[in-house]
């Protein structure tokens, strides 16, 4: 068995209907039967993969629940069987209204997933509509209900900074029905994104439809989230993402820690052996594929080492992400002091880390330390 624990992500590439803002690598359409290839697939490059303790497991697309509860399972399964799960891990999956109900909640928390996540978005409906979403509200609400008789570790995403119609001028979303929503039902840990208008996405295409906050109008929007979840007993671990007391996620906590994660799918990254490196966005590249040794389809070969100065570069880049922060030394400790003065974060025996102030101009900070 190989020394280092590791995560392992499982991509699964298929959606019921691609949401307008959605860049990410994912198909609709699917039918049984490139479901059971695909299936098959991920089983195959799990057993090729070396045995290693394994810390978390997380599920993510896509909308992992469209190829059903039995498959998942399944494929569960195989991971248990190839690796030592240790009996603690975390095991997330992705699921969205609409793919799944209370029948299959009890098989996969049966089977041993112990984390879920439901994408939610926005509680307005209109804005469902306008991001492409399958479901409304009340199916979130019905799709949550469900869930949490099986399962008490559940988390949801929200968007905001949400377009509005530019014939009414009036926002298509509350944003404060959302929060109250979540907050109302106890949901154990909440990822707030920004809206981000990618390239060749049907809301990008449709954009001049509709108005859009300036920047003053999406950090507002972002302060409001971080005050009103503060208020609500919730933590702000890590840039996007919120939690109730020990409902932190284990899995992307464990990216901001650089620590090892295989990702197993097409357009799967990992982070291995002190490499990073992902598969090509190819499903049946993938499926023909699953026959040959581990990283086989994948580009390990052409990705060098990472240096001692990338690895603190990634230690400086991934650790202001969180509430944790970062030990500095020397010039840098000097260049965080500044910025603690001016009031973006704290330092305490050394370690910088952000406060909400600093999370929104992150990028701008990070440039300045590495």
């Amino acid at each position: 068995m190989e020394s280092k624990p590791v995560s392992i992500y499982i991509h699964f590439p298929f959606c019921v209907k691609k949401c307008a803002y959605c860049a990410f690598f994912s198909v609709s359409g699917g039918n049984d039967e490139i479901y059971d290839a695909y299936t098959d697939a991920v089983i195959k490059r799990l057993r090729s993969i070396p045995r290693h303790r394994v810390k978390t497991v997380y599920f993510g697309g896509g909308t992992p629940t469209v190829l059903g509860a039995e498959r998942l399972c399944r494929v569960l399964g195989a991971v248990s069987d190839t690796q030592e799960v240790e009996q603690d891990a975390e095991i997330t999956l992705e699921s969205n209204p609409g793919t799944v109900n209370s029948d299959d909640f009890y098989k996969l928390s049966a089977a041993g997933f112990n984390r879920l996540s439901i994408g939610l978005q926005s509680a307005d409906d209109e804005a469902l509509k306008v991001l492409g979403r399958i479901h409304d509200l009340k199916a979130f609400l019905d799709c949550y209900d469900g869930a949490a008789k099986y399962f008490s570790n559940i988390s949801t995403d929200i968007i905001f900074a949400l377009p509005y119609n530019r014939q009414s001028g009036k926002p298509s979303v509350g944003l404060h029905k959302t929060l109250e929503i979540l907050k109302s039902i106890q949901v154990p840990h909440i990822s707030a994104y920004s809206l981000i208008l990618e390239e060749n996405t049907p809301l990008s295409d449709y954009r001049n439809q509709y108005a859009f906050p300036d920047e003053n109008g999406e950090e507002a929007e972002y302060n409001y989230i971080c005050s009103f979840l503060s208020d609500s007993g919730y933590g702000h671990y890590e840039i996007s993402s919120f939690a109730l007391p020990g409902y932190e996620s284990r899995h992307n906590i464990g990216y901001w820690k650089r620590e090892s994660y295989i990702g197993v799918g097409p357009a799967a990254h990992s982070f291995y052996r002190n490499r990073r490196f992902s598969a090509p966005p190819d499903i049946g590249l993938f499926i023909r594929s699953a026959d040959k040794p581990f990283m086989s389809d994948t580009d390990f070969a052409a990705a060098a080492e990472i240096t001692a100065d990338e690895a603190e570069e990634e230690r400086i880049m991934l650790g202001l992400r969180t509430s944790d922060g970062v030990k500095l030394l020397g010039e840098k400790l000097k260049y965080a002091e500044k910025l603690a003065d001016a009031g973006y974060g704290t330092i305490r025996d050394g370690i910088f880390s952000l406060n909400d102030k600093g999370f929104r101009v992150s990028n701008f900070i990070i440039s300045g330390l590495i």
